[in-house]
């Protein structure tokens, strides 16, 4: 299997089957807020999916979240974002931290 690190944002709600399948296939860390949801996501794919649980718009808890995620797994080559208009610098922190990646924003 030819793993590749995707980052999802908002992963756990409208996203979660997304989530899932891209878990089944590569390594995937997800950000979202609820720690009930983040766990169901989770569960489904234990060995390959992997949860980072704070609020996108708290901008310095996302960017340190970000560097220690690709510190530890390695640089994003996906990254799909559901990330709301309010998110402040949210989206462009994401951005930031993916240079090499293929971005979707949702």
């Amino acid at each position: 299997m030819n793993q590749k690190h995707i980052l999802i944002v908002g992963g756990t709600g409208m996203l979660a089957e997304v989530t899932s399948y891209m878990a089944s296939e590569h390594l995937v860390t997800v950000i979202g807020r609820n720690p009930e949801r983040m766990a169901k996501v989770v569960r489904r794919n234990p060995e390959t999916c992997h949860s980072l649980l704070l609020d996108y718009r708290s901008e310095q808890d996302l960017s340190k979240g970000l560097q220690e995620l690709i510190k530890r797994y390695g640089p994003f080559k996906q990254v799909i974002a559901w990330v709301h208009r309010d998110s402040g610098k949210a989206m462009q922190i994401i951005l930031n931290h993916s240079l090499h990646a293929d971005v979707l924003h949702i």
